[in-house]
């Protein structure tokens, strides 16, 4: 039996205070995110407008952000489009670790939402709001700034085309400036974080998203468990894992029910006509698949990328706050959605959606696991909807054209939202509470 020493106070390697050269002059700050002439967006309590869309929204104490009532340009896209669980399947050399399964709808993930950090977290220009949950106290109990709203250029154009005349000129140049507005919470159940967002985007497009961040499940280093995953530090293992998020989407376009299964990925209402073709509806696209580890019977929508059954008033959630308690008879067992052997055929549907990725820790998950690459999610988007791209509409597009080609000397620049008044940065300091 050998004692190990106790690491430093101030140096311990999981801490976030800078060590080592950084490339990066940090006396300058970065890149801010900017709103010249104010927000762009109307948030009444949980009702947001933004660009032709509007939804309405709510933070579930057990699996978190919901959205019902979801419109783009008046027409109804969706009912309901919400969270339902988020698994962590492990794998290791001991016991305790090759049984480790956390389900965190029953870990209270909904309620595991924590102060945003202005400027971290959200950018300064976000809208937070607060959220209350009753859950383990004997009142409601308030979370500060649990969520946040804020307009976001996304860096890459929406739209754009360079028309050369391939003689060292070009006839007109167009394009439309990228930018969504996103809807974000976190969720921290013990050492994970999930970052989640929804994404709203002015080509009637929904985004879905969740980033994997926070400290990793790890175990004490032997040589036997490097077949389970790394050695990412002096007596830690760094465990392999699998991630996997259930989505509920009750797609309800244009106010009719969703119930074309002919038409696997565009989720249509049968007796809809659009200007060019007979069938329109909302294309659901996954990001990335789920891998599928050695499941526990009962839980099994990580089996499917995207499931489709009939909406059932007694089949609201895919999981349970309970499944962590009992996993091998949960209250709720998503594969008896589909076993039922009902027909989807002209019936109200609702699909659900996997998204996950493999973990395999390494060295860089110290301190902690990083976003970028970590992040998974799908998109709705329109399908023969709408007779053009609805971002047209935008007054945000440049046009430019010469008006001497070939020699493109004197040029016309067409905008049609006025200059920005100069720069804008956010002008109060950095503040935090953290207390809920």
């Amino acid at each position: 039996l050998v004692r190990l020493p106790e690491p430093p106070a101030r140096q311990l390697f999981s801490s976030y205070e800078p060590r080592g050269r950084f490339a990066t002059p940090t006396e300058a700050h970065g890149a801010k995110v900017c709103e010249p002439q104010g927000r762009r967006y109307r948030l009444r309590g949980n009702r947001l407008e933004y660009g032709g869309w509007s939804l309405a929204f709510r933070l579930r104490s057990s699996a978190g952000l919901q959205l019902f009532d979801v419109r783009f340009g008046g027409e109804r896209v969706a009912y309901e489009l919400s969270v339902q669980e988020a698994i962590a399947f492990y794998g290791g050399h001991s016991p305790a670790a090759m049984q480790t399964k956390y389900m965190d709808a029953g870990w209270a993930m909904g309620a595991s939402s924590y102060e945003l950090a202005r400027g971290v977290d959200c950018p300064e220009t976000a809208a937070f709001l607060d959220a209350h949950h009753l859950l383990d106290a004997d009142g409601p109990m308030r979370f500060r700034h649990a969520l946040c709203v804020f307009e976001l250029p996304t860096g890459v154009p929406l739209r754009r085309h360079f028309d050369s005349d391939y003689q060292g000129g070009f006839h007109f140049y167009a394009g439309l400036e990228g930018r969504a507005l996103v809807l974000r919470t976190t969720s921290t159940v013990y050492n994970y974080d999930y970052i989640w967002d929804f994404l709203l985007y002015p080509n009637g497009v929904l985004e879905t998203k969740v980033h994997a961040t926070g400290y990793i499940h790890a175990t004490f280093y032997t040589p036997e468990g490097r077949r389970y995953g790394s050695r990412v530090h002096s007596h830690l293992l760094g465990n392999i894992h699998t991630h996997l998020v259930h989505y509920k989407v009750d797609l309800d376009v244009a106010g009719h029910e969703a119930g074309d299964p002919r038409i696997p990925p565009a989720l249509c209402p049968p007796d809809t006509t659009g200007p060019w073709v007979a069938q329109l509806g909302t294309r659901a696209g996954v990001g990335q698949g789920p891998p599928q580890p050695r499941l526990t019977p009962p839980l099994t929508f990580p089996r499917y990328h995207l499931a489709v059954t009939r909406r059932h008033e007694n089949e609201p959630s895919s999981s349970s706050i309970y499944t962590q308690n009992d996993p091998w008879d949960p209250p709720v067992t998503f594969e008896s959605f589909i076993r039922d052997n009902e027909t989807i055929e002209d019936q109200d549907l609702v699909a659900w959606v996997t998204v996950g990725f493999l973990h395999v820790p390494h060295a860089e998950d110290i301190p902690n696991t990083a976003t970028p690459g970590n992040a998974v999610g799908f998109f709705l988007r329109p399908f023969n909807f709408f007779s053009e791209d609805p971002s047209v509409a935008s007054r945000a597009a440049v046009i430019v054209r010469p008006l001497d080609p070939p020699a493109c000397s004197r040029l016309e620049i067409q905008r049609w939202t006025p200059p920005s008044p100069g720069p804008c940065v956010h002008a109060e300091p950095f503040t935090y509470n953290g207390t809920y």
